[in-house]
């Protein structure tokens, strides 16, 4: 009569198998079709159901005095690449694919095959179970000469995976903190709440991953460890469960977002924009569904798209301003493949500005090159820019990563001067690209998002010709987070309309969608810019608010944050392109 941990380890077998499978398929034939949230949950319930059998299979085993030192190995090889995976996974994906073919290629491969690995190291752990059931190893105490080999490896691999778990509940404390306490405003919090928030999920796994592989290498029989294991999974449990609160969030985030797009929009599309996105004859071209999971894990696939690198725009030397003298000013330019009159953007531009607190950052991966390289292969012509960066402040302490022929000691000012000279180069090579300069909207994060609100509503303004180029009509503004009202010291030597762009919103602003996460303490900026247009009588400003979500929450492009806001922003895009 077979024993119930064969049942078991039938039921794993399939489910690693079924994950190999789907996982192949959608990595293949990527779509965003609602059925891969179930597969996603799939994906979390498999990776669970592995970690928890594995640690209490070996406990029994070891009880019993049964287990094989070739399957212990094996599972502590499990519980390390687990963990290693996940990581690798949100790694890649986070830096996103480039212009570089060979690059991306390298990408593909390595995220299938992690991803297979993933579940086959498990199917060959249960494997060996089978077999063991069925018959004992042979000869298990003679001794061999590869004994001492396999006592290395296997203390080895003990000790690098017991560091690992350690730091994976470590940073569980430091998940309560970031998801429990008011907005810090420490520089270390800053940055862990940049990468911890948008990649809560993969935390989450590792910490339960560790958790339980914690709970297989307690040395005491079941009956004297009660006590141990109840405080590791107690403690573990909750760090993990902690960790989801995010994802948990999403049906309701969805509502909401749902519900303040509609509110700001339906009255300008005869009560339902909804309609003219089926009207538009673009539908098919769109995400079918806010967010779906398996795409967390695997990526939303590689955009088709042209790429034309480092174009200069300005050269410092030719300036009349002393100050902009040693720099040297880059763009990318991001075009469809296909004809556009077949795809949603039809040509329009698309102005995207980093952010970096003004004295960090660059274009390309620094920017989201990955929501690039979407906006183009869905027909609109974008633009990635750079802009002078201050190198005379201690924001970020002494950090400066932009490129070095980017800085100096520039104002607020000098940076919307630059992008204004992007423009005006816009105005005389528009035709070289196809861009439409009809239909332009303007996008960035943080610093980028304050300078994309200050180039926008400029522009409309029709005050700055001297700056800004006349022949770009403004069709929409998207800005992230935007980091309005900024009293640094280079800020206060700038005009105030331009640190504060709120202050230049009237009646003939342009239509406005942003992205804002609830922990960040910029927060209040994009109510105000809201609250603006609505004095203005302006309702066509809407923002959508990610619960738990932080400074930068859309930095991981596949995250559920991302997901959700450029579900409505392509939307946004196609109501406003006319």
């Amino acid at each position: 009569m077979k024993s119930l941990s064969f049942y078991i380890c039938s039921v794993l077998f399939a489910l690693n198998l079924l994950n190999i499978i789907t996982g192949t398929i959608y990595f293949i034939f990527p779509s965003n079709l609602f059925v891969w949230n179930i597969n996603g949950l799939l994906i979390i319930l498999t990776i669970f159901l592995n970690s928890l059998f594995f640690a209490l299979i070996g406990k029994v085993r070891e009880k019993e005095g049964t287990e094989l030192k070739r399957v212990r190995i094996l599972t502590y090889i499990f519980y390390l690449y687990t963990n290693l995976s996940v990581l690798v996974l949100f790694f890649i994906n986070f830096v996103g694919y480039t212009p570089d073919k060979v690059v991306n290629a390298l990408f593909s491969s390595v995220i299938l095959l992690t991803f297979i690995l993933l579940f086959f190291i498990p199917l060959v752990i249960l494997l060996f179970f089978f077999l063991d059931s069925k018959k004992k190893e042979e000869n298990r105490n003679k001794v061999d000469v590869r004994a001492n080999k396999k006592k290395i490896l296997y203390k080895f691999l003990k000790i690098l995976l017991t560091i690992e778990a350690l730091f994976g509940m470590i940073m569980g404390l430091f998940a309560i903190i970031i998801f429990f306490a008011p907005r810090i405003q420490n520089t270390l919090f800053f940055f862990m709440n940049v990468f911890f928030i948008p990649g809560a999920l993969i935390l989450g796994i590792v910490i339960y991953n560790s958790t339980f592989f914690l709970l297989y290498t307690i040395k005491k029989k079941i009956s004297e460890m009660k006590f141990t294991a109840t405080t590791i999974i107690v403690l573990g449990l909750a760090f993990s469960s902690i960790s989801f609160i995010p994802m948990g969030y999403i049906p309701s985030t969805i509502s909401s977002t749902d519900k303040e797009f509609s509110n700001a929009f339906n009255s300008y599309f005869d009560g339902d924009w909804r309609k003219i996105i089926e009207d538009s004859g673009y539908e098919d071209y769109l995400l079918e569904t806010p967010f779906q999971l398996t795409g967390y894990f695997l990526g939303t696939g590689n955009p088709e798209c042209e790429t034309i690198s480092n174009v200069l725009f300005f050269d410092g030397s030719e300036s009349n301003y002393l100050v902009d003298k040693n720099i040297k000013l880059y763009f990318d330019a991001y075009l469809p493949k296909k004809p556009t009159n077949d795809l949603p953007g039809r040509n329009a531009t698309i102005i995207r500005i980093h952010g970096g607190g003004w004295v960090i950052g660059d274009k390309g991966m620094m920017n989201v090159q990955m929501m690039n390289r979407y906006l183009a292969a869905q027909g609109y012509i974008v633009f990635d820019i750079q802009y002078g960066l201050n190198n005379n402040t201690q924001v970020f302490g002494s950090l400066q990563s932009g490129p070095e022929y980017v800085y100096g000691d520039f104002i607020i000012d000098d940076m919307l001067r630059h992008i204004g000279n992007f423009t005006l180069y816009l105005e005389k090579n528009a035709a070289k690209y196809g861009a439409n300069l009809s239909s332009v909207f303007i996008s960035g994060g943080s610093a980028g998002g304050q300078l994309a609100c200050a180039t926008a509503l400029s522009i409309v303004s029709e005050n700055y010709t001297n700056i800004f180029s006349d022949k770009l009509t403004i069709k929409g503004l998207i800005p992230y987070y935007p980091a309005n009202n900024v009293q640094y010291e280079f800020a206060t030597r700038s005009k105030e309309e331009w640190v504060n762009p709120s202050l230049l919103i009237n009646q003939n602003s342009p239509p406005c969608l942003i992205f804002q996460g609830e922990k960040d303490r910029l927060i209040e900026e994009s109510e105000l810019i809201k609250e603006t247009y609505l004095n203005y009588g302006r309702k066509d400003c809407a923002l959508l608010t990610f619960p738990y979500g932080s400074h930068a929450a859309d930095i991981y492009f596949p995250g559920h944050f991302n997901q959700i806001f450029l579900y409505y922003m392509e939307r946004f895009l196609i109501l406003y392109n006319s």
